[in-house]
């Protein structure tokens, strides 16, 4: 149990005494703040290794930068000794981690996803656009500019020891502030983490793990690091996650079995893998491949292990499955092109969107049945916005749910049909529906990812339009790997 030995108006440090030969520091990273007594980054990890650690936490989104870290390193000097100091965060706590590891003679720093600075200024932005959006980012995350924010970037005066900055490179984001770190720290070195996303560090990360990393950072081998870290990344939910993702379109059958793999259903975060979208795609693919035993087996899965619905023994021919999922939970609805039934805010209208995940302005419709009659609506600031079911049709103004067949749904108001046309467009028709395309209810839970799809990240949406560094990022210590035949035969190991 962690001990409380600093507490100030804008940062508090926390101590685990712990047996390890070397001392810890970790920074908490954004929307992190302190929740309660005795919370940290890594805590949990930290306390079943047993590692010495003072874990830091910032009460207020400040990026750190407050007087009162003098006082928290003073702690840090007074309880480390002689011992070798690793310093370690993500995110906001990344680029703490970095700017504080010259004034805690840092022998190690382990930089996930690190920023560089929140001062526009520095950013080398392409345009006032750019700045307007890295303006209201801060605003979307809570984080109200600060005058020490000015000339806030990481320099090389800051850095001390061995620097290691893990970044996934297919992040627009991370790769921008790796660029600028790299320009402004040339002696850091540089890890590509592919398909971790920015959270690099996650709940899937193990004791076991986290230990031999603490190890391999220390160690006179200077691709240990690397090869632990890839060792990590492969077991994590997000790899599976991403690397499934990239799959989905072409190999479908072979995703929905590595979702079923033990690899997977061992995993600390199964039920968020089951959460992700990616399950809606894959029961589209499946189904539009006509691979329905495979389709309506993924399809019981998720609803069993996600939902916890007594469902039984899934046959192929069990019409009820889907009606029994959608008259209990929450369903998105999705066509069989692929698309979601979405919402456009800009024109207020009804839509199909292959990226309502990614879109700030189309938002996903949600369907749930209450006092029996259902309930289309999308979802807001944790508010429940009614839609209207309308299209090209002026008088289709209110819809139902009805069976369609093949464990598909339509979208019904009186006599007529919402569906999709084989181009994969909303259409009016009426109730024969043998030439069209139908929807397929997908569940979710009322806490899944997908259903805060309404959430913005103004900056990490603009940014995406910023082109990556042209050139390699110096100093890249990423393992590399031998040619690999059938990769997407070799997802998942069944072991």
């Amino acid at each position: 149990m962690a001990a409380i030995v600093y507490s100030g108006d804008e940062i508090a440090a926390y101590y685990h005494a712990g047996f390890s030969s070397y001392m810890l520091v970790t920074f908490s990273e954004l929307h992190h703040e302190r929740q309660g007594e005795d919370h940290y980054f890594v805590k949990e990890l930290v306390e079943k290794v047993d590692i010495s650690c003072v874990g830091i936490v910032n009460v207020v989104k400040s990026f750190y930068l407050s007087s009162e870290m003098a006082d928290v390193i003073r702690i840090v000097d007074q309880v480390r000794g002689d011992r070798k100091l690793i310093v370690f965060g993500q995110s906001m706590g990344a680029y703490a981690a970095i700017k504080y590891s010259a004034a805690l003679r840092a022998d190690y720093v382990i930089a996930c996803s690190p920023f560089y600075s929140m001062d526009p200024d520095e950013l080398d932005l392409p345009s006032e656009r750019h700045r307007y959006i890295l303006m209201s980012s801060m605003q979307h995350h809570g984080v109200v500019y600060r005058p020490e924010f000015k000339g806030m970037g990481l320099k090389a005066s800051d850095g001390h020891g061995r620097i290691i900055s893990l970044y996934d490179p297919f992040d627009s984001v991370d790769t921008f502030d790796s660029g600028l770190i790299r320009k402004h720290l040339p002696t850091a070195e540089f890890i590509a983490v592919p398909l971790a996303s920015h959270e690099i560090y996650n709940a899937s990360w193990t004791p076991k793990l986290f230990s031999l990393l603490m190890e391999a950072v220390q160690s006179d081998d200077p691709r240990a690091f690397g090869r632990e870290v890839t060792a990590i990344r492969r077991a994590t939910a997000q790899f599976m996650l991403r690397t499934i993702r990239k799959a989905a379109y072409q190999q479908p059958e072979m995703c929905a079995r590595a979702l079923h793999s033990p690899r997977v259903t061992r995993n600390i975060e199964y039920k968020a893998i089951l959460a992700d979208p990616i399950n809606m795609i894959l029961t589209y693919r499946l189904f539009a491949k006509g691979r329905r035993t495979l389709a309506v087996g993924h399809f019981s899965v998720v609803a069993r292990d996600l939902l916890q619905l007594e469902l039984g023994n899934i046959e192929v021919e069990d019409g009820p499955v889907i009606e029994t999922v959608i008259a209990r939970k929450l369903c998105l609805l999705m066509s069989f092109h692929g698309s979601f039934l979405a919402y456009d805010i800009n024109t207020r209208s009804v839509l199909l969107d292959r990226n309502v995940f990614r879109r700030s302005d189309v938002v996903p419709i949600h369907a749930k049945q209450a006092d029996g009659a259902w309930v289309f609506y999308i979802r807001s600031e944790n508010r429940e916005i009614p839609v209207t079911m309308s299209a090209s049709d002026p008088s289709f103004t209110s819809a139902e749910l009805v069976a369609a067949g093949d464990n598909t749904v339509a979208i019904r108001s009186g006599d007529r049909v919402l569906s999709v046309n084989q181009a994969g467009a909303l259409q009016i028709v009426s109730e024969i529906l043998s030439e069209q395309e139908r929807f397929v209810p997908l569940p979710i839970s009322e806490h899944a990812a997908m259903v805060k799809a309404g959430a913005i990240n103004w900056f990490d949406q603009a940014l995406m339009t910023q082109p990556a560094s042209a050139l390699p990022i110096s100093n890249d210590i990423t393992p590399t790997r031998a040619p690999r035949t059938n990769r997407w035969l070799k997802l998942f190991a069944r072991n």
